[in-house]
C-alpha cells in the first residue's frame, strides 16, 4: 500500500513538472505587440486571435534543472533568463510553433542573434505588460465606483466632494470659482483661495475669508460679530464682513 502510494506522489510530481505555463491574454498580447505583431519564425504579420506563445527554448528544460543551467552557460543567458518569462517567449502562427516543437535550434550565429533579439525585445514586453496592468488596475477602480454610483452606496455629490479635495479640483477651476460666488457677500469680491482651499473675498482695503464648507448654525440676528456689526448673518457667516464668527452677545 505505501509503495502504492509512493508511485502515486512520484506521478502527480512528474505531472506537475510536465504542466505547461498557462498565459493569460496580457502576456499574450504584450509579446505580440513587442514583435510588432508578426511571427517570430515567419515573419509573416498575423491578428491577435491567431497568436500562439512559443519558447525559444524549450518548457520540457524545466524537468532538468542540470540540463537547464548547461543551457544557460553554453548560450551565455544573463541572469535575469527564465523559461517562462518575456525572455525567452516570442509570438508564433501556430503551425510555425508546431514545426519547431520542443527542439532546440542548433547552436549557430544565426540562433545567437535570434537570442539576442528575444532579449532585447523582452523588455519592451515588460514594458507594455505593466502598462496593461495599470490600465487594469484603473477599469477596476472606475467599475468599482459606477458600481457603487448605481447601487447607491455613494452619490454624485461624494465624487464631487472627493474631487474638491484633490487636485482634479484644478482642472474645474472657473466652475468652482462661479460655484462658490454664491457665498460671497454683497458688495465683496472674489480673490483667491489659500492652501486650505479657503476662498478670499476683499472690500475696499478690508479683506476676509470664506470657509469652502461652512457649518449651517443658525446665529441669532440679534448677535454682534467681531466687526461690530450686527450681522446680517448667512449660517455662521457674517454678511457684513464675510468672516466666519461665533457670535458675540
Amino acid at each position: 500500500m505505501c509503495n502504492l502510494i509512493t508511485h502515486i506522489l512520484v506521478l502527480a510530481v512528474i505531472l506537475k513538472k510536465m504542466e505547461k505555463y498557462r498565459f493569460n491574454i496580457h502576456e499574450k498580447f504584450s509579446v505580440w505587440k513587442a514583435f510588432d505583431c508578426k511571427c517570430f519564425w515567419c515573419s509573416e504579420p498575423m491578428s491577435f486571435k491567431h497568436v500562439t506563445i512559443d519558447h525559444l527554448f524549450p518548457e520540457n528544460l524545466l524537468e532538468s534543472p542540470t540540463a537547464l543551467e548547461q543551457i544557460k552557460v553554453k548560450y551565455n543567458l544573463p541572469d535575469f533568463f527564465e523559461i517562462n518569462d518575456f525572455s525567452n517567449w516570442v509570438p508564433a502562427h501556430s503551425y510555425c510553433n508546431s514545426s519547431k516543437g520542443a527542439r532546440i535550434i542548433r547552436e549557430s550565429n544565426g540562433f545567437h542573434m535570434l537570442i539576442e533579439k528575444v532579449l532585447k525585445t523582452s523588455s519592451n514586453s515588460c514594458r507594455i505588460y505593466g502598462k496593461m496592468l495599470r490600465i487594469k488596475k484603473k477599469d477596476k477602480v472606475i467599475g468599482d465606483i459606477l458600481t457603487n454610483l448605481r447601487n447607491n452606496t455613494i452619490t454624485n455629490h461624494d465624487l464631487l466632494s472627493l474631487f474638491e479635495r484633490t487636485k482634479i479640483g484644478e482642472y474645474n477651476y472657473l466652475n468652482i470659482i462661479n460655484n462658490l460666488k454664491i457665498m460671497i457677500p454683497p458688495g465683496w469680491e472674489f480673490a483667491g483661495f489659500d492652501d486650505f482651499k479657503n476662498m478670499y473675498v476683499t472690500k475696499g482695503t478690508r479683506s476676509g475669508i470664506v470657509p469652502v464648507r461652512e457649518r449651517i448654525e443658525e446665529i441669532d440676528h440679534t448677535w454682534k460679530c467681531t466687526c461690530g456689526n450686527y450681522g446680517p448673518w448667512q449660517g455662521t457667516r457674517c454678511l457684513s464682513c464675510g468672516q466666519q464668527n461665533n457670535g458675540w452677545d
